[in-house]
């Protein structure tokens, strides 16, 4: 309600300006500019190109509780200041040498750049810094330029395991078909866990990934595919949507997908729009949705609105509380019908999957990662240290003996005095620290037939004799055909969008090796003390296997008879013990 409040405000001062004699053209369209911003500074919108219609999703991204855009201005604000020493605003020749090129910038916030050119400066060129080259640069200028180069709010990037959900499908069937017909009957499924049983190498009653794929933990199907364009490969389901591009740029994802006969328009039949909505979209009434009619839909109220909450990685300048807990969710403060809302389902404790027929789209975010950075800094440290030679401070002719600072000398002399100290590197270094989660990052994935997913029903990447025994029951609802049997052709198709402020910690390379992919064990408090230390495999299960005591109590405490005992099997045991007692 108070959004809508705040539109209604602003909507009576554009009419009083309006209406006010003498009011320029240009103020009021420069006060509609400036609210459109503020509206818009935390959308970012995805567009699903499902086989019968499309569904634009709008997600609301929050950096540290703030629109994501600012954390992206405020930084660049930052970069600005630290080039503009005589504080007038604008930047001189001299004083934009301080500025990095974009690579640059980008590579050191992602913790990922160390040999840099060393012939030449490293700094960005003026003149395409300088856009109506008037010889200064100005705070909007600069902030052109890096977007237009690459380091903008948004950054799309390649999901490294978009692989995986396949080979563990694939993995899956050669293990369960036992039959070979290409399908897992209910018996099938029913006997997952005898199947199984020869992969549990460690014996811990676990099916992890790493014994479905041997070697997995070292890299193998781990294949990282292609970027594609600025808004992913229109020919992928999952796509972008720019603000900032043109709209027959927004809308070429909608046509290359959707437009059968090649027309340049989209009929009712071929967009999969109701006929009241397709009706009103259709200005011209020729029964088709050119490009500008398109665009019209698109800036319409999306049918599903989310609210992302992303945390900097720690120690990069975040100030107000973390995110990193607080889940993805429907965002609805207007209370409008948003029909695809009932959908979705949890996942876990932050992520959200939707329902599209026969398609999966999950929503998940991920804690960005400082970690490659501040090895990245302390490398540069020791390497200033070692440039020394006794000395107090670096100067050009000692910094052009350094295949690491000949090319960043100009950049760190913020004084310019010729001579760079420790304290100058420092601040330099200071400021891609706190641009570690000035961005964020958006990773669209197409990860096929998710067959270990469906059956991984707590989502710890693992599959525990519980989620075994209830194969069958975990998927009967993708049996199309009703009969009896699960095709890889039946199972639905899971789609990806992960998001973090900052380069994602997953799979990130550091100097003394990779991050651990598996997904860290939290140990758990919920349940009576004998409970958990029985749980040696942390499932949340106890099994046969893992009862230390009698036969006996193991039948008493399992009253479902299943063969494991659950947690609220246990606090009802414990319940009733400590009554006897």
């Amino acid at each position: 309600m108070t959004r809508r409040l705040l539109y209604l405000a602003v909507a009576a001062l554009l009419t009083c300006l309006a209406a006010t004699p003498g009011a320029r053209a240009a103020d009021v369209a420069a006060l509609i500019a400036a609210f459109d911003r503020m509206r818009t500074a935390d959308v970012q919108d995805v567009l699903y190109l499902g086989e019968k219609r499309p569904v634009r999703i709008r997600l609301h991204l929050r950096i540290d509780g703030k629109p994501f855009r600012h954390a992206w201005d405020d930084f660049l604000a930052r970069l600005f200041a630290y080039a503009d020493v005589n504080g007038d605003k604008v930047l001189s020749t001299d004083e934009a040498v301080r500025l990095p090129q974009a690579f640059l910038l980008l590579n050191l916030v992602q913790g990922q750049g160390i040999f840099f050119p060393g012939n030449g400066s490293n700094a960005a060129p003026f003149d395409q810094l300088d856009a109506n080259k008037d010889g200064k640069v100005t705070l909007a200028e600069m902030k052109a330029y890096y977007r237009k180069s690459g380091f903008a709010p948004v950054q799309m990037q390649p999901d490294p395991e978009q692989t995986t959900t396949q080979l563990l499908t694939d993995a899956l069937f050669k293990q369960l078909d036992r039959g070979g017909d290409g399908k897992l009957s209910e018996k099938e499924l029913k006997a997952a866990e005898e199947s199984l049983r020869s992969l549990d190498l460690n014996e811990d009653e676990l099916i992890a990934v790493e014994e479905l794929i041997p070697g997995f933990e070292y890299g193998f199907g781990r294949g990282v595919p292609g970027m594609g364009g600025p808004g992913g490969n229109p020919s992928q389901p999952l796509v972008l949507v720019n603000r900032d591009d043109p709209p027959a740029q927004q809308v070429a994802p909608l046509l290359s997908r959707y437009d059968k006969d090649k027309n340049g328009k989209l009929s009712r039949a071929e967009i999969g729009l109701d006929e009241a909505a397709f009706t009103a979209l259709d200005a011209n009434k020729d029964g088709g949705l050119d490009a500008k009619e398109l665009a019209r839909w698109l800036a319409q109220p999306a049918d599903l609105e989310l609210l992302v909450p992303l945390s900097r990685p720690r120690g990069a300048g975040r100030a107000s509380p973390s995110a990193e807990d607080s889940p993805v969710a429907v965002f609805n403060p207007d209370g409008r019908a948003m029909p695809l809302a009932a959908s979705l389902r949890k996942k876990g404790k932050s992520a959200l999957v939707l329902t599209e027929g026969t398609t999966l789209v999950e929503f998940q975010k991920e804690q960005g990662s400082q970690g490659n950075f501040r090895q990245v800094r302390q490398f540069y440290l020791e390497q200033f240290r070692g440039a020394l030679r006794g000395k107090k401070h670096l100067d050009k002719k000692a910094a052009a003996r350094s295949q690491f600072f000949k090319g960043l000398f100009p950049l760190l002399d913020r004084d310019g005095d010729g001579k760079v100290t420790e304290e100058e590197l420092n601040a330099f270094l200071d400021l891609p620290a706190r641009g570690a989660g000035c961005f964020t990052v958006v990773m669209l994935s197409q990860r096929g037939p998710c067959l270990f997913e469906l059956l991984d029903s707590n989502h710890d990447k693992q599959l525990g004799l519980r989620e075994l025994r209830g194969a069958w029951k975990s998927v009967a609802a993708w049996d199309a055909n009703k009969d009896g049997a699960l095709s890889k052709q039946e199972l639905p198709r899971l789609f990806q969008v992960t998001l973090s402020a900052g380069q994602p910690g997953r799979g990130r390379i550091f100097f003394g090796g990779e991050e651990d992919l598996k997904p860290v064990a939290k140990e758990r408090t919920a349940g009576p003390l004998w409970f958990r230390k029985a749980d040696v495999n942390g499932d949340g299960d106890v099994s046969r296997r893992e009862w230390l005591g009698t036969e006996e109590d193991f039948r008493r405490i399992d009253t479902d008879g299943d063969g494991l005992i659950s947690l609220e099997e246990a606090i009802k045991a414990d319940e009733w013990f400590r009554k006897k007692l």
